[in-house]
């Protein structure tokens, strides 16, 4: 199984909302978390691990915005961004959490 296959395995899509809800590893804090390789510092937060794995890369100025914590849906739900957006996505990640 590849690495898009194993993350697809930890999804719940919704059709009529474009989501893909996680159903995968949550931590404590409430996120969604995603092993990318098996070595210590292998996981990561799924909605950065959906970015990368479906849009690329993400540049080191950047943050990855999912205003649904549980969505992982990288094609709609997830962007990323930097400058004054950054808090105004934190904000809509808090309230929508």
């Amino acid at each position: 199984m590849d690495i898009r296959e194993r993350f697809l395995s930890h999804v719940l899509p919704i059709p009529e909302a474009g989501c893909w809800l996680w159903d995968g590893h949550v931590m404590p804090s409430g996120y969604a978390a995603f092993r990318m390789d098996a070595t210590p510092a292998g996981r990561e937060l799924a909605h950065r691990a959906s970015y990368r794995l479906y849009r690329g890369e993400i540049p080191d100025d950047m943050i990855v915005c999912h205003p649904l914590r549980m969505c992982v849906a990288a094609s709609i739900h997830i962007i990323c961004s930097s400058g004054p957006t950054r808090t105004t996505c934190r904000m809509q990640s808090a309230k929508a959490g």
